[in-house]
């Protein structure tokens, strides 16, 4: 007999173990159908085969079917979600939720069908029972999830309980695929009849006998011939053509004539060269280019060599917004052979990007934001992470939180594959890793043809406060300058303002009230656009109150400005101007980030006012300002990586102007014109900031020198919690210095969803091994779970926080 060991999607300790009937065969990485709990039925992942059963006094149930011929997991990637579990904190369940598209993850709906040979003409139903059976009188399933709202009647289910125990409706569990191939219907020629046909009919023949073609599918024939679905129908009788359904691609693909052709710059043939010579003695490689100095013409280059050798090649970038530019860049020089993968696409896109990785023709090189880490390579060489500095390849949201350049290097480790790193700004982290052997470095500090790095100009906004010389409330006369200048010359402006939404706060003028969530413990964000206040936390939106529910006046005020706020101010100041707004809110419909960097990039857009998203790696031509709208939001964080991160974000954002004919300038608008973070900014003094960093990081016990583990404690009740925290603290006391131990503290947002919080940031020597220390974290948080008080309290884990 044999057993398998699956792993389910939830977040389980251990696997499962099933006996695998005599009539089903199963390989490690195939999906199989098992029960779970008292009637549901999930689709889960073979993680082993064994002969005997673990336990031999327990009982095992059965797998009811295998759903894959072949592995939908490969071996390499059952090593990397078993290192991700180990290394995050999390069970396995927690990496097959985030790293397979969810058309994978099946389970079984309750549904409810008409008892066979029940009558009902000796039963006396209530009009609610009535109505129910009014729903089956057509003879189908129905689920029980949706009933009450198919029926529009109050306490459905107890009915329908009363229905079953009357033997008149029974309940199933059953699984639906939820992925479905897309198909498209194909008209195919056969012959021409003996009889006479008529003059659409000659049409059709002629038709395929002109292009010597034998099918084609029936809309483009349609569209070709101008004729109906009746005229083919016709056809079809008349046995000369006929329908075949063929399944189709949802991944649009184009033809591509030839391929671009470039030659590397000098600089970039040197550190090209250095790259390759690199590798031959390091598996990871940091490329430090300043911006607009040509990396991906060097990551194009280094990909045309493995690709022509066989290989396969991922190439990571941070945002969904970035895929839009480097798509037609890659598309001209790879073609087809490039595959695109980020969360913008649908399931049933996912799935089929999946699967088509998995076949005989997978994407040579692929190029995504983090989840394409997942994605099933067969022969991958190697990885390049662009803008390997940004905190977006960080997790932030469900577990496992995992960082997606962490996980590459392991990827490369258990595939002995290469990571190059590449980036204006590198991470302290990285850094690091060059300075202490572990990473090779290739500098390349020349910009592609010499175009001149921007002239960077301070605003001391307090100081133009106090001398009253502030024009507008939001930009600085010099910005003001700047801009008519660049839209005077027909040249193209960003503006960076990291924080979106109208205003940060709306207040009362008389009393000093602020709306808050009811739900949340934090503000709520005023937006102008959708005329309504929104928790950016929990995501629920609030109407403005029309009167303050402290004072009783209407007298509201808006506190801080976000994106919304400075687009409006810019079209009050340059009114023919053309405008757009590039983030989370205006991007949330499918192929609104290609459309507003489009029009941006095609010249019909003359302002682009942005978060973050504007900062990451974008290259457009004819930008000459640049403005950052209020840098202290960066530099006033509570953060230990603060400084390191206001620097990138700056340097970056700079960046974006004068790329290629003129000499840019960027404008960052600031009160604190004298902190160091400006100082090394105006200078572009990168080693500056590094060495203070690595200095005030090693006397305060944080990365590179240490590792972090968060730990988010939550509960409905305030009390209970901070309880619960006060018994952990004396816990983790056993394992820990109290130095290596910061909290419980109370976070600025201390409720989300009705959920208190309380962290711990907890540190460990990187001269220590992190999983003996991660074990005694664990040990201590299952011992304050087993107090019976605290069976309810939530933990979260963050390792490597960022």
């Amino acid at each position: 007999m044999l057993y398998v060991d699956v792993i389910l999607p939830f977040p389980l300790e251990n696997l499962y173990t099933y006996i695998l009937p005599e009539n089903l065969s199963a390989k490690i990485g195939v999906r199989v159908l098992v029960p779970f709990g008292a009637r549901r039925v999930y689709a889960g992942i073979v993680a082993e085969v064994r002969n005997d059963a673990p336990n031999a006094d327990f009982s095992y149930k059965e797998v009811i079917d295998v759903l894959d011929a072949e592995p939908i997991l490969l071996p390499n990637q059952l090593k990397l979600w078993q290192w991700i579990a180990k290394y995050y904190c999390c069970s396995l369940g927690d990496v097959f939720k985030m790293a397979m598209p969810s058309e994978f993850r099946l389970e079984s709906e309750t549904v409810l069908k008409r008892t066979e040979d029940c009558s009902l003409d000796s039963v006396k139903l209530s009009s609610n029972e009535q109505k129910i059976m009014d729903v089956f009188a057509d003879g189908k399933v129905h689920e029980l999830s949706s009933l009450q709202k198919e029926l529009g009647v109050k306490n459905a289910f107890v009915s329908v309980r009363k229905l079953i125990d009357k033997n008149i409706l029974s309940l199933h569990e059953e699984v639906v695929e939820t992925y479905r191939p897309l198909q498209e219907t194909y008209v195919s020629f056969l012959s021409i009849p003996q009889k006479k046909l008529t003059e659409k009919q000659q049409k059709i023949v002629h038709f395929f006998q002109e292009n010597q073609i034998t099918e084609l599918p029936k809309a483009k024939l349609k569209n070709e011939l101008d004729i109906s679905d009746a005229v083919i129908s016709t056809a079809v009788k008349n046995g000369i053509v006929e329908l075949v359904k063929k399944e189709k691609s949802r991944i649009a693909e184009k033809k591509f004539e030839s391929q671009r052709e470039f030659t590397l710059s000098d600089a970039q043939q040197t550190a090209f060269d250095e790259i390759e010579k690199q590798f031959l003695e390091k598996n990871i490689v940091l490329l430090h280019g300043v911006t607009s100095s040509g990396k991906t013409e060097i990551y194009i280059r280094l990909i045309q060599n493995l690709i022509s050798q066989g290989k396969q090649v991922l190439y990571l970038v941070p945002e969904i917004a970035l895929t839009t530019q480097l798509t037609s860049r890659l598309q001209e020089v790879f073609g087809n052979d490039l595959g695109i993968y980020h969360s913008g696409f649908s399931n049933n896109q996912r799935v089929e990007i999946w699967k088509r990785m998995l076949g005989d023709n997978p994407y040579k090189i692929m190029l995504g934001t983090r989840s394409a880490i997942f994605l099933p390579f067969k022969n991958i060489a190697l990885t390049v992470i662009d803008e390997e500095q940004e905190t977006s390849y960080k997790q932030q949201e469900m577990l496992p939180r995992y960082h997606a350049r962490t996980v590459a290097v392991m990827l490369g480790k258990i595939n002995g594959s290469k990571i190059l790193l590449g980036t204006a700004t590198p991470s302290v982290e990285s850094e690091y890793n060059v300075k202490t052997g572990k990473y090779g470095k290739v500098l390349l500090n020349e910009r592609y043809g010499n175009v001149s790095l921007p002239e960077i100009i301070v605003a001391d906004v307090k100081e133009l406060r106090r001398k009253k010389q502030m024009k507008s409330p939001i930009f600085s006369p010099i910005l003001i300058e700047k801009m008519q200048e660049a839209l005077n010359k027909k040249e193209q402006i960003i503006l960076f303002q990291n924080h979106r939404g109208y205003a940060s706060v709306v207040e009362c003028a008389d009393c000093g009230y602020v709306p808050h969530c009811r739900v949340c413990d934090v503000s709520l964000t005023s937006h102008q656009y959708s005329k309504v206040l929104v928790c950016h936390y929990c995501g629920r939106n609030y109407t403005l109150p029309k009167v303050c529910p402290k004072c009783g006046k209407s007298n509201f005020t808006d506190k801080g400005f976000g994106t919304e706020r400075v687009e409006e101010e810019v079209q009050n100041l340059f009114p023919s101007a053309r405008v757009a707004r590039l983030d989370f809110d205006t991007t949330r419909k499918k192929h609104s980030y290609e459309e507003i960097i489009s029009s941006f990039e095609n010249g019909e857009t003359d302002i682009l006012v942005g978060t973050q998203m504007v900062s990451k790696g974008l290259d457009f031509d004819n930008v000459s300002v640049v403005g950052v709208i209020n840098a202290d939001s960066m530099l006033n964080l509570p953060d230990f990586r603060a400084n390191e991160q206001a620097f990138q974000m700056l340097m970056q954002v700079s960046g974006r102007a004068g790329r290629r004919n003129c000499k840019g300038t960027v404008v960052v608008q600031t009160s604190q014109a004298e902190h160091p973070i400006i100082k090394q900014v105006l200078t572009a003094d990168f080693s500056q900031m590094l060495n203070s960093q690595l200095l005030e990081r090693y006397n305060f016990h944080y990365p590179p020198y240490f590792r972090l583990v968060s730990l988010s404690l939550r509960h409905r009740d305030k009390d209970v919690l901070h309880r619960a925290s006060l018994s952990l603290y004396d816990l983790l006391r056993k394992s820990f210095a109290p130095e290596f131990i910061l909290g419980p503290e109370i976070p600025p947002v201390s409720r989300v969803k009705l959920m208190y919080t309380e962290r711990f940031l907890i540190k460990m020597d990187i001269r220590q091994k992190s999983e003996d220390m991660k074990t005694k974290i664990k040990f201590a948080i299952e011992q304050m779970l087993s107090q019976k008080e605290y069976q309810y309290v939530q933990t979260l884990y963050d390792v490597d926080p960022m």
